[in-house]
């Protein structure tokens, strides 16, 4: 599979891709959201790094992402995995 935009990796469509960062997202009528995939060098060595932001656009948004925020360590780290392979 290849990484590049417009792919879809689960849920998260693929946005910009760079040597160290990859950006997905998509935006629908309750929400828009970003999640940046980054590696980085850390103090053992390279590290990734994983950062989602959440623009609500109404109070369904706010509602649907307090369901699914509980589930995004766990399809985080999939979407990580299958990223890499």
């Amino acid at each position: 599979m290849r990484v590049e935009p417009g792919a879809r990796l689960g849920p998260f469509r693929v946005l910009a891709v760079t040597d160290d960062e990859v950006l997905a997202g998509d935006d629908d009528e309750h929400l828009d959201f970003r999640t940046s995939f980054a590696v980085r060098e850390g103090a053992t060595g390279l590290e990734g790094v994983c950062t989602t932001v959440v623009r609500y656009r109404r109070r369904a948004g706010h509602l649907y992402f307090k369901v699914i925020q509980p589930f995004h360590h766990l399809i985080v780290p999939r979407v990580v995995a299958r990223a890499r392979s």
